[in-house]
């Protein structure tokens, strides 16, 4: 992550048997079924993490830089992305919980929650691991970084394309849905916005110039083709059909480093955003009524720094963050007020993925660890 200013955005998943946080990109609307989403936008080292249950309901968020385990099991092939075509999938184990981490050595890995083992490494980027978004039902992932955007295999541990448009400053940011044969949605350095197909690899459209200090945050409704997405000061709303500008909001000291919508009702919509402001101030947390012609912003005060990472479950009226003051907190939207303060002892937040129906949090730091924590402030495990 960029020590000053907005970090290279990164995007987490989690699933579990909780309700469905409020990254999720897409509302039912107009009698359209709801899609599968994922996407998001935190920090360069972010943890994206799965809880498998029956109900396997999805929520997002997060990543996380860590270092090589010294005894790696040989609990599978460390397949490569010369593998076979049509070779049978290998097993994993068996496992409820599942983590997949990005780092700044350009590896993803693969994560067994239960016995905090690393299952698999990727060597999948030649820079930092940047953006990372995960398909827990079919075991894909996508993910960023200064060489453009892949899609993996998890299971096989291969790479199962890489997308047209490198070049363009890398990939900072990433949304996806129905990652085979779907599409996706990138924010990159040089400001511009990249919709891939994810069949062909080739990209769909695209707008240059979106944010010219560089795309940190997106998030979007895949159902009614609406994105929003922040870099610099600014963030914007979009119609992705024609690419236009249909709300542009400036303000943020700092740049913004996250954001998250609640895309319910479109006419009220509510987006929270993080922004990084160096110090306590409270425009580092709004968030913005973009009912009407002129929005209006909240402060949710309490940070006491840059803000970098959260998650919101909009239909809970609940949010976590996290960011360089080394500190959670647990907000009501609604009341705009922190519930919860849990500082912790590993220093600054680097990447954060939360099932907040289950009270958990995995955390990334900048000694290049995972904190599993539960959201009474106590750690569970270190990865």
């Amino acid at each position: 992550a960029k020590s000053e200013g907005p970090p290279a955005a990164a995007d987490a998943s989690v699933k579990s048997e909780a309700p469905a946080a409020a990254a999720s990109a897409a509302a039912p609307g107009g009698g359209e079924e709801e899609d599968d989403d994922f996407e998001g936008a935190l920090s360069a080292d972010a943890p994206v993490v799965k809880e498998q249950t029956t109900d396997d309901v999805a929520m997002d968020q997060g990543l996380g830089d860590v270092g090589m385990p010294e005894d790696l099991p040989d609990l599978l092939p460390n397949l490569g992305p010369e593998a076979a075509e049509g070779a049978p999938e290998p097993l994993l184990p068996e496992s409820n919980s599942w983590a997949v981490s990005g780092g700044e050595d350009g590896t993803l890995r693969l994560w067994n929650l239960e016995d905090t083992s690393c299952i698999r490494i990727i060597e999948g980027h030649q820079s930092p691991v940047s953006a990372l978004v995960v398909d827990w039902d079919d075991m894909l992932a996508l993910s960023g970084g200064g060489d453009g955007c892949k899609l993996w295999n998890l299971r096989r541990g291969t790479l199962l394309r890489a997308m047209a448009g490198d070049g363009r400053g890398g990939c900072h940011c990433l949304a996806g849905r129905k990652f085979d044969g779907g599409e996706a949605l990138g924010g990159c350095g040089d400001g511009s916005l990249q919709v891939w197909d994810l069949t062909t690899g080739e990209a769909k459209s695209s707008v240059a110039g979106a944010h010219p200090g560089g795309v940190w945050a997106v998030d979007v409704d895949w159902v009614r083709q609406h994105a929003a997405t922040g870099g610099d000061i600014s963030f914007k709303v979009w119609n992705m059909k024609d690419w236009s500008c249909l709300q542009r909001v400036e303000g943020h000291p700092g740049g913004i480093m996250c954001l998250s919508v609640d895309w319910e009702d479109f006419e009220s919509l509510r987006v929270l955003v993080g922004a990084g402001a160096m110090g306590a101030d409270d425009r580092n947390l709004r968030l913005w009524h973009m009912k009407g012609k002129k929005p209006e912003a909240v402060p949710l005060a309490g940070s006491r720094d840059v803000l970098a990472h959260m998650c919101a479950a909009w239909t809970d009226e609940v949010a976590l963050t996290s960011g360089w003051d080394a500190t959670l907190r647990l907000w009501s939207i609604d009341k705009c007020l922190v519930t919860r303060a849990l500082p912790v002892a590993f220093g600054r937040v680097r990447s954060m993925a939360a099932d907040l129906g289950k009270q958990r949090v995995l955390c990334g730091s900048s000694a290049g660890a995972l904190h599993l924590l539960d959201l009474e402030g106590d750690e569970v495990g270190e990865l």
